[in-house]
């Protein structure tokens, strides 16, 4: 019998790479450890980005602007070294107005400190996109060195 697992990507490969963002269709499953997070301020607001390689070797970006995928990173905060599956369910019809359905699970390594996005901010933020309400802006404490 042959091995067919396909050659993982070494470092310096990756390099040279920039993650392709994660482009889900219903039922879509991506599986993997978390190589980084950020932020991104755009035209879809601010919202978190989680970089996930795969078993393969393959790195994808998982831009989190929607509210459901937003609200399940702030809940399980992903950090760096985190085993991390998503699950993309489809558009499912609410009580009010259709929605983008995710699932998330994460497997933490013991880690003593959090120096990744905002979870709590944007948790806030996915709560209020979906009841409609409105955050005050940011102070100028929080707008970072940018």
């Amino acid at each position: 019998m042959h091995d067919v697992t396909p050659p993982k990507k070494s470092m310096a490969d990756r390099l040279g790479m920039f993650p392709e963002a994660w482009q889900p269709k219903p039922e879509d499953k991506l599986i993997g450890t978390v190589t980084d997070t950020d932020d991104r301020d755009g035209e879809y607001g601010l919202y978190p980005i989680v970089c996930v390689l795969t078993d393969d070797g393959d790195e994808f970006a998982v831009h989190a602007f929607h509210a459901v995928l937003k609200t399940e990173f702030a809940k399980q905060q992903p950090e760096v070294g985190d085993r991390i599956g998503i699950a993309y369910h489809g558009k499912v019809k609410g009580k009010n107005s259709e929605y983008e359905s995710n699932r998330v699970i994460i497997e933490k390594p013991n880690k003593a400190t959090n120096t990744g996005p905002d979870w709590d901010r944007h948790g806030k933020e996915a709560k209020a996109e979906l009841s409609g309400e409105e955050l005050p802006p940011l102070r100028s404490d929080d707008e970072g060195p940018w």
